[in-house]
């Protein structure tokens, strides 16, 4: 995991850094609902990690160099 940005935040201080990209938390937590339907999962914006394997749901860390990335291509494809 090398080439990872060294940006990687929890979707709560995402969301705290960039207060105005989203209406609120959970219209951020809309569009990580969705992360493997819109892009984000395969673009790399988004990781899921498990500490336990045994946990029902992963915890999600956002790059915001890649978000921004989708963002551009998102708006690009439109």
């Amino acid at each position: 995991m090398a080439d990872l940005p060294e940006d990687w935040t929890s979707p709560k201080q995402f969301h705290e850094q960039y207060p105005n990209l989203h209406t609120s938390m959970d219209a951020l937590r809309w569009e990580l609902r969705f992360r493997h339907e819109n892009g984000m999962i395969e673009n790399g914006a988004v990781i899921e990690r498990r500490a336990d394997p045994r946990a029902s749901r992963p915890s999600l860390l956002i790059s915001a160099s890649r978000y921004f990335a989708w963002l551009r291509k998102q708006s690009r494809a439109a």
